[in-house]
């Protein structure tokens, strides 16, 4: 997910916006409900399994203590990494944005589901999923990377 989490933020940066990886459970869940616009980038591990990083902040979301409306101020996307041969495909992603939706959180995006499986991995959903989301959330085109030009000697 590191990977491709900060693939997804230097694409948000060359939107023009302000953005950071962090792994669910470096992040201040306290904080959650304060953030605007959130992407969440899981993956599932064998089974069906929260990754390590990830367990105890799954654990507070799952609070019966939160309100319905915890999170109404806050937009999120899931994009999930999964493996289709296994049978809790992408499963925890789709547990996340399940939740996050019955927190009050408002979808900007369907979740994205990607395949390990899929001829370039993950990223093969990604490629179509990342510019529909960015475009549901109003950005402008990425800016281009201008390279030096080549002068030959």
């Amino acid at each position: 997910p590191r990977e491709l989490s900060g693939s997804v933020v230097q694409d948000l940066k060359r939107r023009g916006l302000r953005a950071k990886a962090v792994a669910m459970d470096d992040y201040d869940f306290e904080e959650l409900p304060e953030e605007k616009d959130v992407i969440f980038v899981v993956a599932t591990c064998g089974q069906g399994e929260f990754p390590a990083d990830c367990k105890d902040f799954w654990a507070q979301l799952q609070s019966s203590d939160l309100p319905s409306d915890w999170l109404e101020g806050t937009n999120f996307s899931v994009f999930g990494m999964g493996d289709s041969h296994y049978v809790h495909y992408n499963e925890v992603a789709i547990e996340v944005d399940r939740r996050l939706g019955e927190l009050g959180g408002r979808r900007v995006k369907d979740i994205g589901l990607g395949n390990d499986q899929d001829e370039d991995k993950y990223e093969t959903a990604l490629e179509d999923w990342g510019p529909e989301l960015y475009s549901e959330m109003g950005l402008p085109v990425a800016a281009r990377l201008r390279l030096p030009r080549h002068t030959g000697i």
